[in-house]
């Protein structure tokens, strides 16, 4: 039940997934907090977290965090793994409330525990969001840095690109445009279009058409600057946004 929830929740059905939570929840909750209990329960608040950040609970978010980090153990990688996502939730809610500072803090933990854990997936994440973070701190080389060592760890050997890469490109894109390199920008823009279309990530999708417009109008391309732009607000209309966004 607990891992449906989590299936549910990365997936898009948000409304599904605290009554999916709540009779797990209630199977264990007269068991002694054993290893495999503690893991359980924190599995469950940081669904909980990472839900209400979908929501736009931010506040709600940082205390399910909260007390994921409370029961989840920090001596095996698995639990680990889960403290990594706990502490990134922590991060989102503090980025959504605006206090960036206490984010990149987050984030930067948050990496640092999925390394820990040889999580990929969720160094990826958190790396991701970190530069985005420092971006809006104005430390754009630091940003395009991380970035770009983290599009390498999202690369197979084959060349294939980790459905998270849709993110790092949509980074590098913002980076290249705040130095004025509409074409590379373009180029980053297209490719997260590309992944976004691929992999169903419509809040990523709505943004990344908004920065084509922009890239479209500034070099002189109205038509495709507004098509662009219907393409992001035909997202917003057909509900697929998240409240997050």
């Amino acid at each position: 039940a607990i891992q449906k929830a989590w299936a549910l929740a990365v997936t898009g059905h948000l409304d599904q997934v605290e009554q999916t939570l709540q009779p797990a929840e209630r199977l264990i909750s007269s068991l002694e907090p054993t290893f495999e209990v503690r893991i359980m329960l924190g599995t469950i608040a940081a669904a909980r977290a990472y839900s209400a950040n979908m929501h736009g609970e931010a506040r709600l978010a940082a205390d399910f965090a909260r007390q994921a980090l409370e029961y989840l153990p920090d001596n095996d990688p698995f639990p680990q793994s889960l403290r990594s996502v706990a502490t990134a939730a922590l991060g989102d809610a503090s980025w959504i409330t605006g206090n960036v500072e206490e984010a990149r803090l987050a984030y930067t933990e948050a990496v640092r525990i999925g390394q820990a854990a040889d999580n990929i997936h969720m160094v990826i994440l958190a790396n991701s969001n970190l530069a985005h973070i420092l971006m809006e701190l104005g430390r754009l080389h630091q940003a395009a840095r991380i970035y770009s060592e983290t599009l390498q760890m999202a690369t197979r050997p084959d060349g294939q690109r980790s459905p998270l890469a849709d993110g790092i490109y949509a980074g590098l894109s913002r980076v290249s445009y705040e130095w004025n390199h509409l074409e590379v920008a373009a180029q980053y823009t297209h490719r997260c279009i590309a992944l976004c279309r691929q992999w169903e990530n419509y809040d990523l999708l709505a943004v990344s058409y908004v920065m084509l417009a922009r890239l479209e109008h500034v070099q002189g391309h109205p038509d495709q600057s507004q098509e662009a732009m219907r393409a992001a607000e035909q997202l917003a209309s057909e509900g697929r946004l998240s409240s997050r966004r």
